[in-house]
C-alpha cells in the first residue's frame, strides 16, 4: 500500500513511535513493547531497563541478564536503600574521630610494615577491622 491510499487510521498506526523499533529487530518478537509494559505498571527507570534486557532477542543473552542483574541491584541500593542481599545500608558518616584513628593506624603501618598500600587501599581492606579496634578502644 502507498502512502497516498493510507487511511487516517492506518497512517496514525504506521507512524506511532509505539509501532516502530529503531535500530534492531530485538523486541519485535514481544507481546507487548518493554517501554509499553513498563509505563502501564509505572516501573522505576530501573526496573524498565530491567524488562528491556531481559526481554531483548539478542546473540549475547548473559550480557543482558548481567545488565538486567545489575539494574536490579541499583534499585535495590538507590529506592530501597539495601545491598544485594537485602541488608540495610549504612547511612551515616564516619566521625572525625575514627578517620583519625585510622590515619594513626595506616602510619604505624607504613612505619612497621613498610606497607605499599596506599591510604585508601588501607582503609578499604581493613575497614571493619578499624572499625571494630576504634569501638574497643575507649578514648
Amino acid at each position: 500500500m502507498s502512502i497516498d491510499e493510507a487511511t487516517v487510521k492506518e497512517w496514525d498506526a504506521a507512524v506511532r513511535a509505539t509501532k516502530k523499533q529503531v535500530g534492531g529487530m530485538h523486541y519485535k518478537g514481544a507481546g507487548i513493547q518493554p517501554i509499553e509494559y513498563s509505563y502501564a505498571n509505572n516501573l522505576s527507570p530501573n526496573l524498565t531497563n530491567v524488562v528491556k534486557y531481559i526481554t531483548r532477542d539478542k546473540d549475547d543473552k548473559i550480557k543482558d541478564l548481567l545488565k538486567a542483574i545489575h539494574y536490579i541491584e541499583l534499585e535495590l541500593e538507590l529506592v530501597h536503600k539495601v545491598d544485594p542481599n537485602g541488608n540495610p545500608l549504612k547511612e551515616e558518616e564516619d566521625s572525625d574521630e575514627f578517620i583519625q584513628f585510622c590515619k594513626e593506624q595506616f602510619f604505624l603501618y607504613k612505619r612497621d610494615q613498610e606497607g605499599n598500600l596506599n591510604w585508601y587501599q588501607f582503609v578499604g581492606e581493613n575497614y571493619n577491622l578499624l572499625q571494630k579496634q576504634f569501638q574497643d578502644n575507649p578514648f
